[in-house]
């Protein structure tokens, strides 16, 4: 059962509970008795802990008034409050992107990297000065540049912004894309980079080699959180599940 404290779009209002909580009491029954209660906090991920604190006393304050039955699992705790309140873990945790691999807010240490996105080199071009680049021709070489064209676009979940803003590894080195990301395709500056050759992974969030583009940083340039990037990609974007 879901005690709202704050985060207001689902669960019984906490200020109420004096209203629903016999009432809840009364239609309880073995078949429909309630297993654990639980609120989630929405700035567990600020450095002001102020809002944080005051929804754990809510939450308590109702549950004070519930008096839930012995053994019923008790938690509120998502990624950022697992890492900044362990005091308030209770009976459990929901880690949430911290399992994939996400940031959870300033001064708490980075996951391990988890997800990889990668992407095949399907082409290779040499282009003079002045050629322009995609959609718009947002982008006309400086000078004499290779570029190499990746399979994937924003119909597999990669968000157009990151055109003439993003990065890809290739090599372990970090090359700039350049123009506007396409539906299937993504163009790639490689100018001065030796050995890539078509069929080549590059990697657009993960590592490779001494590189690394982590996924907050993709989501940083994208003007967006790291939840919607993952959630963005694809059902066409394979899922590779590696175990070790």
């Amino acid at each position: 059962m879901e005690i709202d404290t704050g985060m207001g779009r689902s669960g019984f209002d906490w200020r109420r509970v004096a209203e629903w909580g016999p009432d809840l009491a009364d239609r309880a029954s073995p078949a429909s008795i309630w297993e654990g209660c639980y609120t989630h906090f929405h700035s567990a991920d600020l450095e002001d802990d102020g809002p944080t604190r005051a929804q754990w006393e809510s939450f308590n304050s109702a549950l004070k008034r519930l008096e839930p039955e012995k053994g019923s699992l008790i938690h509120s705790c998502n990624a950022a409050a697992a890492m900044r309140y362990p005091t308030f873990a209770a009976d459990a945790v929901r880690p949430g992107i911290f399992l994939y691999g996400g940031c959870v807010g300033k001064g708490v240490a980075p996951p391990e990297e988890v997800a990889r996105v990668r992407a095949r080199v399907t082409l290779i071009r040499d282009v003079p000065e002045s050629t322009t680049l995609g959609y718009g021709a947002t982008y006309r070489s400086s000078g004499n540049e290779r570029w190499a064209t990746l399979g994937i676009g924003y119909g597999d979940g990669f968000p157009r912004v990151l055109g003439n803003r993003g990065n890809a590894l290739l090599a372990g080195q970090k090359f700039p894309i350049i123009g506007r990301i396409s539906m299937d395709m993504t163009v790639v500056d490689i100018t001065g980079a030796g050995g890539v050759e078509v069929g080549d992974a590059a990697t657009l969030i993960g590592t490779d080699g001494d590189g690394v583009i982590t996924l907050d940083e993709v989501a940083d340039l994208a003007g967006t959180i790291s939840y919607e990037i993952l959630t963005g990609f694809t059902a066409r974007m394979p899922r590779i599940w590696i175990t070790e």
